[in-house]
């Protein structure tokens, strides 16, 4: 697909991680990739594991080095 055919639906995506304001929201793929975050996302992953994440949510909630060890 084109971008142009995407924009709806990114705008959407943009709409709904704006709207969850407080509160934190991903965009995953289906490989539990982090494609988005809005910014509540980013200061609790910065607040639990100081920033360094991993990319994949799945790794970074089994890994021991990561969320494992809170």
């Amino acid at each position: 697909m084109r971008t142009t055919e995407l924009a709806q639906i990114r705008q959407a995506i943009e709409l709904i991680l704006k709207h969850q304001e407080p509160y934190p929201a991903f965009v995953l793929n289906r490989y539990w990739d982090v494609v988005q975050a809005n910014p509540a996302a980013m200061r609790v992953a910065g607040f639990l594991i100081g920033g360094s994440a991993h990319m994949n949510m799945l790794h970074q909630l089994f890994d021991p080095n990561d969320l494992r060890q809170v």
